[in-house]
């Protein structure tokens, strides 16, 4: 992974996240089926947006990331082969694999668009299942992407370590792993450190290390 998460760390600091000026709509799936989420651009000078997309009549898991997935292949840099080469032989031995690349198989990997997600609250019993994710580039870093400071403090405001590279969209769902499963609005008035799903996502996180941190003693 580009972004591989670090356990986050008790006390984390939590980096200022500008509270972004509320859209007039009313909260809720605009009518139509739209659904709302959010861009948070790289470049600090342009501003904070947020989209709409029309899931399908059999809308899955996967039809979001390829929406994402024409943005970051429109707007991203050219991979650097040999950090890329590097990158893929790593995972490739923390995986317990062995020998070299088959010919033109880094070269497949590196054409290949894929998203990156990164869960910022989990779906769990108690919050009915909703989750925010983040999702990025999986290939900012050896696209050599510039860091993008809002989204990473946003990151740090639900209490993981991680820095992203390049363009990043934040959207909600609600998935029970089972039968239940639908996208749902996430506004720009949301990505605010101070909001309710961030405290709840960094509270999350705080009981996840906690927990790990018993099982280790």
């Amino acid at each position: 992974r580009a972004w591989p998460p670090s356990r986050p760390r008790k006390g984390f600091p939590q980096p200022p996240f500008p509270a972004a000026r509320a859209p007039s709509l009313a909260r809720g799936t605009p009518a139509g089926g739209m659904v709302r989420y959010c861009l948070i651009p790289a470049d600090a000078s342009e501003p904070l947006r947020e989209l709409d997309f029309l899931p399908g009549p059999k809308d899955d898991f996967g039809a979001f990331t390829r929406h994402l997935g024409s943005h970051f292949g429109a707007h991203g840099a050219r991979v650097d082969m040999d950090a890329f080469r590097q990158q893929v032989e790593g995972q490739m031995k923390e995986q317990g694999g062995a020998g070299a690349l088959q010919p033109g198989l880094l070269e497949q990997l590196a054409q290949s668009q894929t998203v990156d997600i990164v869960p910022l609250q989990s779906g769990l019993p108690d919050n009915g299942w909703t989750a925010v994710n983040l999702y990025v580039d999986d290939k900012g870093v050896t696209k050599g992407l510039p860091a993008n400071a809002r989204a990473s403090a946003l990151v740090a405001a639900c209490g993981q370590a991680i820095q992203v590279r390049g363009d990043a969209f934040v959207s909600r769902l609600q998935d029970d792993q089972e039968d239940l499963f639908e996208r749902q609005d996430f506004r720009l008035a949301e990505l605010d450190s101070g909001a309710e799903w961030v405290r709840a996502a960094r509270a999350q996180e705080e009981r996840r290390a906690a927990s790990g941190g018993a099982q280790a003693l």
